[in-house]
C-alpha cells in the first residue's frame, strides 16, 4: 500500500518544478503566485486540523482513496483553468485541492500505518514511506524538466496519469486478500 501514495506524492514533482514558471508563462503576478503557494499550505493545515473530526472514523484505505481521486482532479483540472479563463480564482480552488491530494494522503498514510504496523515496528515502516515518496518525487521531478519543456502546462495531465496509477494501487492493495496475522515473539525470549 505504500506504493500507490509514493506515486501519489511523486506528482508533487512537476508542481514544485515548474508550477511558478507556468504561471509566470501565463501572466500571473508574483504577488498572486505567492499567495497560490501559501494557500495551499493553509488548506492543507487546515486538513490536519479537521481530520479527526472528518476522518477520524473513516478507514485509511478510504482515506487514501479519496486523496487519490482528489490528486487525479487537481492534475486534470490544473492545466484547464487558463484556457477556461477561470485565472487565479481557478488556480486558488484547485491549490485548495492540496489538502486531500497531499495533506489528506500524507495523513492516510500514517493511518494506514497505525493500523497495520506493530508498534515497535512504525519507525521503520514511516522510515521505508517517506524514503518510497521521496525517491518517487525525485524520479519525476527529473523527468518533469524535459516534460515541461515538450508539453508545457498540459504536462499536468501526465501527472493525472501518474496519480491514476498510484490510485489503482492502492485500491489493488486494499482489495487483495490479507494474510492471517502472526504473533510476533521475540527472536530469543531467554535474554
Amino acid at each position: 500500500l505504500v506504493s500507490g501514495p509514493g506515486v501519489i506524492v511523486a506528482t508533487q514533482g512537476q508542481l514544485y518544478g515548474f508550477a511558478s514558471i507556468y504561471w509566470k508563462d501565463i501572466g500571473v503576478s508574483d504577488s498572486a503566485i505567492g499567495f497560490l503557494w501559501a494557500w495551499s499550505v493553509v488548506a492543507e493545515v487546515c486538513v490536519f486540523l479537521l481530520f479527526n473530526r472528518v476522518f477520524g472514523a473513516v478507514s485509511s484505505n478510504k482515506v487514501l482513496v479519496i486523496a487519490g481521486l482528489a490528486a487525479v482532479l487537481r492534475w486534470v483540472a490544473f492545466p484547464l483553468i487558463e484556457p477556461l479563463g477561470l485565472g487565479v480564482p481557478g488556480f486558488v480552488a484547485v491549490q485548495t485541492l492540496h489538502a486531500l491530494s497531499t495533506g489528506l494522503l500524507l495523513i492516510g498514510l500514517q493511518k494506514m500505518i497505525g493500523e497495520t504496523v506493530p508498534e515497535e515496528r512504525t519507525g521503520a515502516a514511516q522510515g521505508v514511506a517517506y524514503f518510497a515518496n521521496g525517491f518517487a518525487t525525485g524520479v519525476v521531478t527529473l523527468a518533469s524538466g524535459p516534460l515541461y519543456d515538450r508539453l508545457g502546462g498540459d504536462g499536468f495531465y501526465v501527472m493525472a496519469v501518474i496519480a491514476l496509477i498510484g490510485l489503482g494501487l492502492i485500491l489493488a492493495a486494499a482489495l487483495s486478500p490479507k494474510a492471517p496475522a502472526q504473533a510476533v515473539t521475540p527472536a530469543n525470549p531467554d535474554r
